[in-house]
């Protein structure tokens, strides 16, 4: 029981990082983006 409630933590830590890296890639391309359109004056 013990193992199986650490396993569900394990899973929920992990998929938690996954969204967070990719808010962070949504992010990072977001404001690449507005940093090309202040460049280019677009």
């Amino acid at each position: 029981m013990f193992s199986v409630f650490t396993n569900l933590i394990i899973i929920l830590l992990f998929l938690f990082n996954q969204d967070c890296m990719f808010m962070i890639r949504v992010f990072n391309l977001n404001r690449t983006k507005t940093a090309q359109k202040l460049k280019f004056g677009d």
